[in-house]
């Protein structure tokens, strides 16, 4: 490799060194922690996908702000309904972030308050900027 050309980043890696470092709630990083080796087995190629959009996602949250439900977002962003259901059943806030545009209308989300929808309502725009899958 030429030495102005760099080894691209290792998403998988920083993903999973991050992922083991933060505190949470509910044990959502060892559900994502069950996702990747979900995605390891079945998909590759969504693998790097969902970790670029969770490096992507903590990238573009406010300064000051916590990173963890945009890392969170980007790293679910592609999961079926069947992986949310198994993996982020009792995450509801990365749940609603992630689920489709009708099942965002369907849900509870009259119970939440203004600032949590508007941080919704944000995340929900920044996941739509993400590039293709690779």
């Amino acid at each position: 490799m030429p030495q102005n050309e760099t080894t691209p980043p290792d998403h998988v890696v920083w993903v999973k060194r991050v992922n083991t470092r933060w505190i949470v709630h509910g044990d959502l990083n060892s559900n994502a922690e069950l996702y990747l080796d979900h995605l390891a087995q079945t998909d590759s190629a969504r693998l790097v996908s969902s970790c670029r959009n969770a490096r992507l996602m903590t990238g573009w949250c406010d300064p000051g702000e916590d990173p963890k439900p945009w890392f969170y977002s980007g790293l679910f962003s592609l999961t079926t309904p069947e992986e949310a259901a198994r993996f982020l059943g009792d995450h509801w806030l990365t749940r609603m972030i992630t689920a489709s545009p009708a099942e965002f209308a369907a849900s509870m989300h009259e119970n939440v308050g203004e600032a949590t929808l508007g941080k919704i309502t944000r995340i929900q725009a920044s996941l739509a900027k993400l590039p293709p899958p690779l």
